[in-house]
This record gives structure tokens, C-alpha cells and sequence, in this order.
């Protein structure tokens, strides 16, 4: 996922940060994704669970983003974006 990430956004640095699921979500990782964000780093949160949109969410609200999105893959539909409820 995330070569295709580089394919389409060739002129922007990316990154993936591996982050432990909510509620166990820490704040040093939310701090080194905020910095990495204010460099203007395409940041990816990378999230060992099935359901990572708990995390994503209090990511958001940590950062105070205006929208929570998750990033899917799917092998029959492709790469899908969602945005998350109450991001």
C-alpha cells in the first residue's frame, strides 16, 4: 500500500509509524506523528488491529484533525479511503 502511495505522490516524503491500538495508543507515537505532519510528511499510522478505527479516531482527536480516514485494500476493489465517523 504504501509503494502505491509513493507511485501517486511521488514529490512528497512519506513514512509509516507503527502504533500500538487504542486504548493503548502512546503518546510519544502521537507526538512523533505530529511532528512529522508539521514537517509536511505524507504520515501513515500502521495499526495491528481489525478494526483500527478506534485508534485513527483518537489519533485524530489527538492531532486535532478535521477528518479521521482509514486506508483499505481490498484485492477484488483496490485501495479505498473512508472517512471515519466523528473524525
Amino acid at each position: 500500500m504504501v509503494t502505491a502511495l509513493n507511485a501517486r505522490l511521488p514529490r512528497f516524503r512519506l513514512t509509516t509509524v507503527h502504533v500500538d491500538a487504542y486504548p493503548r495508543l502512546r503518546a510519544a507515537d502521537c507526538d512523533l506523528l505530529a511532528d512529522l505532519l508539521n514537517e509536511g510528511t505524507v504520515a501513515v499510522a500502521v495499526v495491528p488491529a481489525a478494526d483500527p478505527g478506534p485508534t485513527a479516531e483518537a489519533l485524530a482527536a489527538r492531532l486535532t484533525a478535521d477528518t479521521a480516514l482509514r486506508l483499505g485494500y481490498d484485492p477484488t476493489d483496490g485501495t479505498q479511503l473512508w472517512t471515519l465517523a466523528g473524525g
